[in-house]
């Protein structure tokens, strides 16, 4: 098992940097001669690719501020600040407390909010409470642990995003660095934004970029794309729809944004086999297990990188029909549909 998991951290690894690649060939600039910045975060392989701002100062000083927001929404590394809000509820769930309020800073409440927002508008196929599940399953580590249905009905009887409320605290004379609260109505949740963390992330970075003077530039973070403004010579960025396999390269749909974000989730993107089934990390809230809804990846587009992220998880958790139907009431995002037979249906907003 332990070779096994090593060598799918490897496909993984590998379709990341492709998705970095293929982006840098589909977004050729006639001319123009890219910059690009890499580095690892967030499990994952990032990058910022930017033409207009020869020195590089202005990036280099955005990348450096990936340390800070993985110190903030790492569900696993100690010093994280949802790490420590998931070690407080712990503590409180040992002592038997309920509705528990936790401080928070300005970025995680701001993120937790947009999560329960659109928990409630896709009505739960968007569920940031799945931590503990998560932790057994861990998808991002060796020790894999399919969870029985006994135990999926215990923790998903303590989950539920309904039991979360995000809340401005207002203190005269306070300028604590952690000016808002999350109230928990059972402290046995343990929180995991994974969802959408890289998207609420590009979209600070790009507030961040543009706030440098950077006017044409594409983030990548794990495929997670957000491009600023469009390319140095007016057109719009291509942008490609991968083959979901991992380490695949090749497109199976093409399409062209500016100042805009695109955001793919995929059964191939992170998942184990265990005797000979395989499981993929976009759990269903309702079941706790591995979406099963007839797709391979869905990509979504939209301005906001956040939105774009929280969408495409759940849309593939929905299922085409249904997230068809939550599409006919949006009239800012596109989606590309790739379904289990690898057929590409687009639903666009022209």
């Amino acid at each position: 098992m332990m070779v096994k998991t090593q060598l799918l951290s490897f496909r993984r690894f590998c379709a990341l940097l492709a998705s970095v690649l293929l982006l840098l060939l589909l977004s050729g600039c006639g001319g123009a001669s890219p910059h690009v910045r890499t580095g690892f975060a967030f499990d994952t392989v990032v990058s910022i690719t930017y033409y207009d701002n020869k020195d590089s100062g202005a990036v280099t000083k955005v990348m450096d501020r990936l340390e800070y927001y993985e110190k903030i929404f790492s569900r696993t590394d100690p010093e994280s600040e949802l790490y420590a809000v998931n070690a407080r509820l712990a503590e409180a769930a040992e002592q038997g407390l309920y509705n528990v309020s936790v401080p928070l800073s300005a970025d995680l409440y701001r993120a937790l909010h947009l999560a329960l927002d659109y928990a409630e508008i896709t009505e739960g196929a968007f569920d940031p409470t799945l931590g503990k599940l998560l932790e057994l399953y861990d998808f991002g580590g060796t020790e894999h642990t399919v969870p029985t249905e006994a135990q999926r009905e215990d923790i998903l009887s303590h989950c539920g995003w309904q039991k979360l409320e995000t809340a401005e605290v207002s203190r005269a004379g306070d300028v604590s660095a952690y000016p808002y609260q999350l109230t928990v109505a059972d402290p046995q949740i343990v929180i995991d934004l994974g969802g959408m963390a890289k998207g609420y992330i590009a979209d600070r970075l790009k507030e961040e970029l543009k706030a440098e003077g950077v006017s044409s530039a594409i983030i990548n973070l794990g495929g997670n794309l957000l491009v600023i403004g469009s390319k140095p010579d007016g057109k719009p960025y291509a942008i490609g729809v991968l083959k979901p396999e991992a380490g695949s390269s090749e497109n199976l749909a093409t399409f062209r944004i500016t100042d805009a974000s695109a955001v793919t989730s995929g059964s191939y993107q992170r998942f184990f086999e265990q005797d000979g089934v395989t499981y993929h990390h976009i759990l269903d809230p309702a079941t706790g297990l591995p979406a099963e809804s007839g797709l391979k990846s869905v990509t979504v587009v939209a301005k906001s990188s956040a939105v774009a992220d929280i969408l495409s998880t759940s849309f593939f958790v929905m299922g085409e029909a249904k997230a068809g139907a939550f599409w006919e009431n949006c009239t800012d995002i596109d989606v590309y549909f790739v379904d289990e037979a690898l057929n590409v249906n687009k639903y666009l907003h022209e």
